[in-house]
């Protein structure tokens, strides 16, 4: 039985079987991977779903074939950070992200590009390329800004968790 405290992060076996259906997990399996952002605990993503038995052996499975992770939660894994950490409400100052950055830029992009994915679906693979690739203050606010009107129309919730993160990407990164 999982944690209920526990955040569920996608590894990159999950990332992998996300993005190219390389192991050929089932749908309804394949479907709770897609949406496993990293930043919610497994209570979170049992709450999304009442009523429906089942997410939870498919989570169970989900970890126990690798595809993801449960952190923290428990006394024997150390403590995650918050979910529920606060957020800038203005664009332009970086925000405290759910999840412990990287230290090196191009793991974060590649975070940065995930969570895009998690976003939008795989309407994102248009981009998520220039994401990972972008290598200066100007490569990153030009795909930011394609991005931007991408995500219009998206849940506003899901955006201002993405916006957040690119936003401290960009200070811990792309500042000055």
């Amino acid at each position: 039985m999982l944690d209920r405290t526990a955040l569920l992060a996608k590894t990159p076996k999950g990332l992998e079987e996300v993005k190219s259906r390389a192991h050929g997990v089932p749908q309804k399996l394949r479907t709770l991977l897609i949406m496993v952002d990293g930043a919610s605990t497994v209570a979170d993503i049992l709450g999304r779903f009442p009523g429906i038995t089942e997410i939870e052996t498919n989570l169970e499975t989900l970890v126990a074939q690798g595809f993801l992770e449960a952190k923290g939660g428990g006394a024997a894994a150390p403590a995650a950070p918050s979910p529920a950490a606060p957020a800038a409400t203005a664009l332009s100052a970086p925000a405290a992200p759910a999840v412990a950055l990287p230290e090196r830029p191009d793991e974060a992009l590649r975070m940065l590009a995930r969570k895009l994915y998690d976003t939008m679906g795989p309407a994102a693979d248009m981009i998520t390329g220039d994401i990972e690739r972008a290598r200066d203050p100007a490569a990153f606010s030009k795909v930011m800004e394609r991005v931007a009107r991408m995500l219009e129309g998206s849940p506003a919730a899901r955006v201002k968790s993405f916006r957040d993160l690119a936003e401290a990407i960009r200070g811990k990164f792309f500042a000055g």
